[in-house]
């Protein structure tokens, strides 16, 4: 488990940003709100990319393993088709 994940699991709610009873109490910083919403924002689109380049890289593995996979199968058939005769 992420520390992020831990840290949501934990006090329902995301790393620097206040909860709604501590809105409620405390009343809300719209400036505030606003930067830390932007900061979330980046870290998301940051995450985003992040898993786009596992994503990329996860599909050439498995077409490079396809690639494989036949060439093995067509190098058994014709094997087998040496066995045969």
């Amino acid at each position: 488990m992420s520390e992020l994940e831990m840290h949501i699991a934990g006090n329902k709610h995301l790393p620097d940003i206040p909860t709604k009873a501590e809105i409620i109490k405390d009343g809300l910083d719209a400036g505030e709100m606003q930067q830390n919403q932007m900061r979330k924002i980046e870290e998301l689109t940051l995450y985003l990319i992040d898993q786009n380049k596992k994503l990329e890289k996860q599909q050439q593995l498995i077409l490079n393993q396809e690639r494989l996979l036949s060439a093995l199968s067509d190098r058994i058939k014709e094997l087998e088709e040496k066995r045969s005769k």
